[in-house]
């Protein structure tokens, strides 16, 4: 498998054939890709926390970030899914399409102090499978 195609505690991405993934893109863990699906150059796809699901014919743009911070939802982008939306820092959308739903909340400020230590501990099980060390470095 290609480099830029990583495990993440032992599961493996499913990308159809098809997939034109562009040799910067990576994509890791628990990630389904569909047919026809373009992945650009520096987006990466990265399904450790929770599972993605990207469909048929999508169009994933350069330098996009598709990834989950939640543990109970997952990331799910349908069919040939309509470009256009923007979705400002500080607001919660949801739906198919996607629509605003309001702006976030003390709930979503609770998570800026709690997702760090979670990460670190993601961060840690990649280290102990020998991805992500960088070689001589001083700590």
């Amino acid at each position: 498998m290609a480099s830029n195609i990583l495990p993440y505690k032992g599961t493996w991405p499913t990308i159809d054939s098809s997939v034109f993934l562009a040799p910067t893109a990576n994509v890791i863990g628990d990630v389904e890709i569909g047919a026809e699906t373009n992945i650009w150059w520096g987006c990466l796809v990265r399904g450790d926390m929770n599972v993605i699901r990207i469909g048929r014919r999508v169009n994933i743009q350069d330098l996009t970030v598709v990834h989950v911070d939640s543990q109970k939802y997952g990331t799910f982008i349908g069919d040939q899914v309509t470009p256009g939306k923007t979705v400002k820092a500080g607001q919660l959308w949801a739906g198919s399409p996607a629509k605003f739903i309001r702006d976030c909340a003390e709930q979503e400020n609770e998570m800026i102090e709690r997702v760090p230590p979670e990460y670190w501990g993601m961060a840690q099980a990649y280290l102990k499978d020998g991805i992500g060390v960088v070689e001589g470095t001083q700590n």
